[in-house]
């Protein structure tokens, strides 16, 4: 694999929502051009969204300006190693979701960015 820029990320859902989401209280801006996750980031972020719909705390035409926004993202997805994600998810006691990241996180060696504060201190 060739070097990645110094200020590449992994990123996860919940950092992208809390950008995305009006509501959220965003304590990061957009952190770097150079941003990856692991595929299943795209279903977190459309049920985030949904979520978001169904809790009223927003309406179907901005859920779907928030989709559109999202996609405009420079966020590279890469599909982890199943069998290694569900490894790590059996030794670290995590859901596949989050151990996916792990995964990405440690494969490319580089921080993950999430306001999941366990999740950060076992990936970085």
């Amino acid at each position: 694999m060739s070097k990645l820029p110094s200020d590449s990320v992994v990123v996860d859902a919940s950092y992208i929502l809390n950008l995305l989401l009006p509501d959220e209280k965003s304590t990061h801006e957009q952190v770097s051009h150079h941003m990856y996750a692991p595929t299943v980031l795209t279903y977190e972020v459309i049920n985030g969204i949904h979520s978001s719909f169904l809790q009223k705390r927003i309406d179907a035409k901005l859920a779907n300006a928030l989709y559109q926004d999202f996609c405009k993202l420079p966020i590279t997805l890469k599909t982890p190693d199943y069998k290694e994600s569900l490894n790590l998810a059996i030794e670290h006691n995590l859901s596949g979701y989050d151990a996916s990241y792990l995964w990405l996180t440690q494969n490319l060696q580089v921080p993950l960015i999430s306001h999941d504060k366990a999740l950060v201190r076992l990936a970085n």
